[in-house]
């Protein structure tokens, strides 16, 4: 009923050592879209540490290395430390974890009064703090919103700290990145101590989300199958991150439809998932996650089928099993022999 994924869609390579860091004097700083270069030295150059690479279909390519903006920049603020964190985009949870986070890995213990976070984006320091997990997660760093400052017409630079990503989407994952993430993970669950680990697999659904990247249109009936053989079954949306954490530390072995809430598991090392890919090939963000974590992953796909039936208004893919019933009982089989093991 269920087969193991065959291959890997984009890069997946690991990096033992950590990311370059530069502390680059005279940069100008022209903040852009999602994914645009934004730190250039005086000669028009791109700060290489500052460039955001992808590692899809062929050569891993620089977005944007040149550009060309109207001078003179108004000079940042002297007295401050400033670090360059990139592009912050708090729409999406995912997106976030790969994208708002990967260049915080240098971050001391305790952060200076005068440490300020330079980054881009729609939104203010205090929005960003109004999303849940954006909260939680630069909370549980000991960061606060004072900390992080945007210029929205650019700005110059005499100094600031540019750390380069310790994830690359679809390409790879320095072990730096694990580290910072587990961080993250105990300082959301150190006052929550660790309970004898659940052997009752759990489910995690995203039946019940109404937007978002990717969904499986016929879910629900999955999932109603699950609950009626007495299965335990989650919608991570509904808890806070903290406590999706806490699934993570304690439940022997969690199972589902691959997706960001997968993602969240590498606030705790060496989870034990089941996931079940949209088709033999397995999106490789996940698969880096997985081995930075040590993960004891499994990969499989339904070889009845999962049709992608395209962009609505809501989803960007919409998915459809041929035989969720089927899917259900054997994704739960695996999910009970994997608990007995």
């Amino acid at each position: 009923m269920l087969s193991e994924c065959e291959s890997v869609h984009g890069g997946h390579l690991l990096v033992a050592e950590d990311p370059p860091i530069r502390e680059a004097d005279n940069v100008s700083f022209y903040p852009g879209t999602r994914g645009a270069t934004e730190l250039f030295h005086s000669n028009g150059r791109a700060v290489p540490e500052a460039v955001i690479y992808m590692g899809l279909d062929g050569p891993n390519a620089p977005q944007g290395v040149l550009q060309r903006l109207p001078e003179p920049l108004a000079d940042a603020p002297r007295g401050f430390d400033y670090i360059f964190a990139g592009s912050l985009q708090e729409h999406h949870y995912g997106h976030f974890l790969l994208d708002g986070l990967p260049r915080f890995w240098s971050l001391p213990l305790v952060v200076g009064e005068t440490t300020r976070f330079v980054y881009s984006g729609p939104s203010s320091p205090e929005d960003l703090f109004r999303v849940p997990y954006v909260a939680a997660i630069y909370g549980a760093l000991g960061l606060r919103p004072e900390q992080f400052v945007r210029f929205p017409e650019g700005a110059r630079f005499e100094r600031i700290t540019v750390p380069a990503l310790s994830f690359e989407e679809n390409n790879l994952g320095h072990l730096a990145y694990a580290r910072l993430c587990h961080r993250v993970g105990h300082g959301l669950t150190k006052n929550q101590p660790p309970v004898a680990p659940d052997r009752r697999p759990l489910y995690l659904s995203k039946h019940k989300v109404a937007r978002g990247v990717s969904r499986v249109v016929n879910e629900a009936e999955l999932v109603d199958e699950l609950i009626r053989l007495g299965a335990d079954v989650v919608c991570p949306e509904t808890l806070t991150l903290a406590a999706q954490v806490r699934l993570w530390r304690d439940r022997t072995v969690i199972y589902g439809i691959g997706g960001s809430a997968f993602h969240t598991a590498i606030f705790v090392p060496r989870s034990r998932a089941i996931i079940l890919d949209h088709g033999s090939k397995v999106w490789s963000n996940q698969l880096i996650l997985d081995w930075l974590n040590q993960g004891d992953v499994d990969h499989c796909y339904a070889p009845s089928g999962m049709t992608n039936k395209g962009r609505d208004g809501a989803f960007h893919n919409n998915f459809v099993l041929a035989d969720p019933i089927g899917v259900a009982r054997a994704l739960l089989d695996r999910a009970l022999m994997a608990c007995e093991a």
